[in-house]
């Protein structure tokens, strides 16, 4: 059984994800947004108080420089 079909349709799926990408960052803006910029903060802090919680931070100030 050959590759080449999985292979020519990861390339396609590739090259329409970067398509877009480029796409969405040819508007002119400097960066392509579906979101405000404060909801953005939002939601970067509520992950980061996850991860926190989840994983916990290093405090130690030797290591934390």
């Amino acid at each position: 059984m050959s590759d080449e079909p999985i292979l020519t349709t990861r390339r396609r799926c590739c090259l329409g994800l970067m398509a877009m990408l480029a796409a969405g960052c040819s508007t002119g803006e400097s960066r392509p947004s579906l979101i405000s910029t404060q909801k953005e903060r939002e939601l970067g802090q509520e992950a980061a108080s996850e991860v926190e919680r989840a994983v916990g931070l290093v405090r130690d100030p030797a290591l934390v420089g």
